[in-house]
């Protein structure tokens, strides 16, 4: 019989539900070939530009064909020879607003705002006394605006194509409820006003921005760096703890009640998207609680329910929150910030993550409840690919695990069996998954023992492409 090879985070808080989970891999819908989806591993972090320092990645955004990057106090613009040219100071810690108008990028970093012009290069604090207390940034209509921190509803917009000019008389109140201005977001003409119980949409009008009669939303934001875009779609994570999608007006619910168990305690949510390989994915993580979910925009359409799956950097005790941070499409890749050091990383295909794992539904005789016996299991998947490694260990200057040169490993596969709802886990079980050429490699397992209900693990540890097509087995 062929056994469910779990196909998003379906781990349920009382385990003995489920112990559904895939970690580093995501579903893909594959209709016209042996089943109709695979599991495979993520796209990953190669290196692309090291910055120096060790203050992590705080924004980023593309500008005229080059990249301009916030890593610490330090404003770094990455050239397509790579070579890095750095402004300072910024100030702050955490995360940044950033947007541009062409000319000009403006940051926003809390206490203090920046112009950079990029023609002439200058880094100018914004010392305008108008200038209110803003952590996010917009551009619409010729004009950035902010969020004022400080007050109960209130955003500001600067003069016409001039970061460094703010009248005091520019700004306007939401209006649906009184609640504190939390981000504010800029789409063509729109401008999204996100409130701590609220969502608003402003148009340009003769007077600055007007609201769009009738959009707004009782559905705000809970963490202010949640909020990303990608296919016209707008995704943050909101104050009732859910995560939602606007193509419209109209916040939709794309967190499960699983995911949202998973996320409940969050508040500092940081998140970015990123489009590769025909999937579209909304990638949101918390420095608190280190633990990183994606969502797939694409399967989730494709297989018409929500598909979360969750991702980790490092291995072992190592393990982490994925360590992409931010993102910007420059110089015909997708590059991403570190969360730890002053790294910029490549986010492509062609990288594999360290480890791959995941986690199957429970198998039971739901009518009868008898005790079967797990006689042989295989897992299809592929095989016959070598992992390459160089000078093995962490790198200094990446402070990650990294190679690719000399020397080679075997790739092996794990398999260990839980009969107690997923409370515990029995002995691993390994199996060799075949060097360069050892395409037709069976990975099987047997004499599993006696079961009422089982649910299996299986993890992959070296940093190769895996593709799992399913698993079979023989119960009696």
């Amino acid at each position: 019989m062929q056994l469910p090879i779990g196909l998003t985070f379906n781990a349920h808080p009382d385990r003995t539900v489920s112990v559904e989970n895939v970690i580093n891999m995501q579903p893909e819908a594959t209709p016209h070939a042996r089943g109709q989806y695979v599991l495979r591993s993520c796209p990953d972090l190669g290196p692309f530009v090291g910055l120096g320092g060790d203050k992590a990645v705080r924004g980023m955004i593309e500008v005229r064909g080059l990249l301009y990057v916030v890593a610490g106090p330090v404003l770094s613009r990455i050239n397509s020879d790579r070579t890095v040219d750095k402004f300072t100071y910024i100030d702050g810690a955490g995360p940044v607003g950033i947007s541009t108008n062409g000319k000009q990028i403006h940051i926003a970093a809390g206490d203090a705002g920046f112009i950079f012009d990029v023609e002439s290069e200058a880094l100018t604090p914004i010392s305008d006394p108008e200038y209110p207390k803003a952590f996010t940034s917009a551009f619409v209509a010729g004009r950035f605006v902010v969020e004022d921190a400080e007050s109960q509803g209130k955003f500001y917009w600067s003069d016409q194509y001039d970061g460094l000019a703010w009248n005091g008389l520019d700004f306007a109140t939401a209006e649906l409820l009184p609640d504190p201005v939390v981000a504010v977001y800029g789409r063509g003409q729109t401008l999204t006003v996100f409130g701590s119980q609220t969502v608003e949409f402003w148009r340009p009008s003769e007077i600055g921005f007007s609201p769009i009669t009738g959009s707004g939303q009782r559905m705000g934001l809970r963490s202010r760096a949640s909020v990303a875009e990608v296919d016209n779609v707008i995704f943050y994570h909101a104050s009732d703890g859910s995560v939602r999608a606007m193509s419209g007006y109209q916040p939709q619910r794309i967190s499960t009640p699983n995911v949202e168990a998973a996320i409940s305690e969050w508040t500092d949510a940081e998140a970015f998207t990123y489009a590769l390989d025909g999937h579209t994915v909304y990638q949101i993580s918390s420095p608190s609680y280190d633990r990183t979910f994606c969502y797939d925009l694409t399967e989730s359409q494709r297989l018409g329910l929500p598909v979360w799956f969750e991702r980790r950097s490092g291995v072992g005790q190592t393990e982490t929150r994925h360590r992409g941070r931010f993102s910007a499409v420059c110089f015909g890749k997708t590059l991403v910030g570190d969360t730890q050091t002053g790294v910029v990383w490549e986010l492509s295909s062609g990288f594999a993550p360290q480890f791959a794992e995941f986690y199957t539904p429970h198998l039971a005789d739901p009518e009868a409840h008898r005790r079967m016996k797990l006689n042989r299991l295989e897992l299809v998947c592929r095989t016959g690919q070598t992992a390459v490694l160089e000078n093995g260990g962490w790198n200094e200057l990446w402070n990650l695990l990294w190679g690719g040169g000399e020397l080679t490993r075997e790739p092996k596969c794990m398999l260990s069996l839980s009969r107690d709802n997923g409370f515990e886990w029995g002995e691993s079980k390994w199996r060799r998954m075949g060097r360069d050429g050892e395409h037709d490699l069976r990975l099987i397992w047997r004499r599993l023992g006696q079961f009422r209900q089982v649910a299996c693990h299986f993890r992959m540890t070296q940093p190769v492409p895996f593709v799992v097509i399913g698993v079979n087995a023989d119960v009696r």
